[in-house]
């Protein structure tokens, strides 16, 4: 391994230490914030995305900065948006935190994965690093949560701290890999923008599976598994981040042996899978009230979107385009995530108390699965598609 993807596996690693997401509407509800306005607060994050997901292509092509120069500025965004969320606890400061949150994820994700483009030697090794920092960060994330919730338990700003430490250690990290030149050569796609590229091609099936199955996943866990075993359940603080940390350990494990079974069943095959699992966590939410069930339940979701973006990434060939396009491409996504989130966390956010958590999930259940089945069909019309089936059963 060069030291360019070891530094990049420390990025993404550290990067992914989220103390704390897991006791974010904890830390909104303690305020004595309705839960409304926490599931607003929640939707900013998301249409922050929404709204800037095309800035990082824009510094990338037309102001000709480096990845890791984007990446590091997003770093040290979030960080300032994690302090500004524990310097007061009056709403537009609240606001601004979660802007501030909001846009320096969106500068870092998905220009990640075309840096790591840029650096690997060739597919291969690209899909191995892209699978296994992946894979690692959900270690990351699940030991930082249970970290995170522990710290709470003595001070709030504990665990922002630490978040806000995390991001700056990972700023450095990509700061020092050694970064080639962007490529402009003939053989590189670079004026044709990524959305007429892929009306007829399997990468708009990719994009809606990623954005879909994500928005759904992080809606519920962010937004709405919180009210549930903090408010309803009544879990001890000092459990909760053990309670959640079932998603994230259930989607280390997805994100680790997902490209292995992509290649011995089929991606498509395997993409399937994962939505019925989703679908299938949504609707024991909705089926039970049990602790047992909601235990169950989470550890389904985690499983099923663990490995949705190593699979839709290694999916997505974006080998042959120019740098800036390729981030247009993995940002769009981004883009479509931000929007399906932010509508669902508005929506169940004003509809939670007045239909109940289960009355939620199962129609979060049948909404899920009328897209996701649109986006099947999308794909299986589609020639490129039927042409990709074709050699699957080749070979």
């Amino acid at each position: 391994m060069s030291a360019n993807i070891r530094l990049f596996y420390v990025y993404r690693i550290v990067s992914r230490m989220y103390f704390h997401l897991s006791i974010l509407f904890v830390y909104f509800y303690m305020l004595k914030l309705p839960v409304w306005q926490i599931e607003l607060l929640l939707a900013v994050y998301a249409v922050i995305l929404l709204l800037t997901s095309k800035l990082n292509a824009f510094l990338l092509q037309r102001l000709n900065m480096k990845h890791k120069h984007v990446i590091a500025i997003g770093e040290l965004v979030k960080a300032a948006g994690l302090v500004l969320l524990i310097s007061d606890g009056h709403l537009p400061l609240l606001v601004g935190g979660q802007v501030l949150s909001g846009l320096g994820y969106s500068l870092a994700q998905g220009t990640d994965s075309s840096l790591l483009r840029t650096i690997a030697r060739d597919s291969a090794q690209y899909g191995q690093a892209e699978s296994g920092s992946g894979s690692y960060t959900f270690a990351s994330f699940l030991l930082s949560g249970i970290v995170g919730s522990v710290l709470f338990r003595y001070s709030a700003d504990y665990a922002f701290w630490s978040s806000a430490l995390a991001n700056a250690i990972a700023a450095a990290a990509v700061m020092l890999i050694r970064e080639p030149a962007h490529v402009r050569s003939g053989t590189v796609q670079q004026a044709a923008p990524p959305e007429t590229a892929e009306e007829n091609s399997p990468r708009r099936f990719w994009k809606l599976y990623y954005s879909l199955t994500r928005a759904f996943a992080m809606a519920v866990f962010t937004g709405f598994l919180p009210y549930y075993f903090f408010v309803s359940v009544k879990v001890d603080l000092q459990l909760f981040g053990l309670v959640l940390s079932l998603f994230t350990l259930l989607g280390f494990v997805a994100a680790r042996h997902i490209m292995k079974a992509g290649s011995k069943f089929g991606y498509r095959k395997i993409a399937a899978a994962s939505a019925l699992l989703t679908a299938l966590s949504l609707l024991l939410f909705g089926s039970s009230s049990d602790i047992v069930a909601g235990l169950a339940a989470i550890a389904v979701l985690g499983l099923a979107s663990g490995g949705v973006r190593p699979l839709t990434v290694s999916q997505l060939n974006l080998s042959n385009l120019d740098p800036s396009v390729r981030t247009a491409v993995l940002s769009s996504m981004e883009r479509t995530f931000g929007l399906i989130n932010a509508l669902l966390l508005i929506g169940g956010g004003l509809t939670l108390e007045s239909i109940g958590f289960q009355g939620l999930m199962l129609a979060s259940a049948a909404i899920y699965v009328i897209l996701l089945v649109g986006s099947f069909k999308r794909l299986s019309f589609s020639p490129t598609a039927a042409r990709n089936a074709s050699a699957e059963k080749s070979h």
